[in-house]
């Protein structure tokens, strides 16, 4: 049963990822595009995408709890492993999503944050070169 559920997670992981990097792709490409040349703009989003699925996936599947279902508490032998109930899938499943949700929102936020002074520094960089030229020496 936990080699299910730890299916059953990966899964919900990797379709919150898909969804997330397919959205996300387009805008990041576009920032890029306006920072770098096109090429690496293409490389670039490659590795955000799996970015985002890396960071999903760790974040969504969180072993540590997942482990309560296969290590018994106290390690006696003959202590029960927690059963797996339906409502114990039904909240694995919300954990798994919401984690790689936050997982991959940190990952975007980081991005988007970056991009963002990356574009203040070229800007506040061609007014100074703008306006250097057009003073005269």
């Amino acid at each position: 049963m936990f080699y299910a559920l730890l299916g059953f997670t990966l899964v919900i992981s990797l379709g919150v990822s898909a969804v997330v990097a397919g959205l996300f792709s387009s805008p990041a490409r576009s920032i890029l595009r306006g920072l770098i040349n096109t090429e690496a703009a293409t490389a670039w989003t490659r590795y955000l995408r799996f970015m985002l699925f890396i960071i999903g996936i760790k974040s969504g599947i969180q072993m540590w709890l997942l482990e309560r279902y296969v290590i018994a508490p106290g390690g006696g032998p003959h202590v029960r492993h927690e059963d797996l109930t339906v409502a114990k899938w039904v909240l694995e499943a919300y954990r798994t999503a919401v984690g790689t949700l936050q997982g991959q929102a940190a990952v975007l936020t980081g991005f988007f944050l970056i991009s963002l002074i990356a574009m203040l520094v070229i800007r506040v960089a061609e007014a100074f070169r703008k306006n250097r030229d057009s003073t005269p020496a």
